[in-house]
């Protein structure tokens, strides 16, 4: 289970969970696959629902790569970058 994206649909409404899928080229069900641990998010992936979820209400938690992908979780760039 990825917990930091469950968390975040948790609080998301079906809207908000829209429209982070679409800022990130996804679908909502692919978020579902995601969050439940059914899939691994790609780097490609993880950085895309990131930067994504910068641009969602306040209300909303940042999603960060590292806590979704575990090619980021060790990449030293993503350390530095304090994604």
């Amino acid at each position: 289970m990825n917990k930091p994206l469950h968390a975040w649909l948790q609080l998301a409404s079906v809207a908000e969970q829209e429209k982070l899928a679409k800022l990130a080229n996804t679908t909502r069900a692919t978020l579902h696959q995601l969050a439940g641990g059914h899939h691994i998010a790609s780097a490609a992936k993880a950085a895309a629902l990131e930067h994504a979820s910068a641009r969602m209400p306040e209300h909303l938690p940042r999603l960060r790569r590292t806590d979704m992908c575990p090619a980021c979780r060790v990449c030293e760039y993503a350390k530095r970058c304090g994604g």
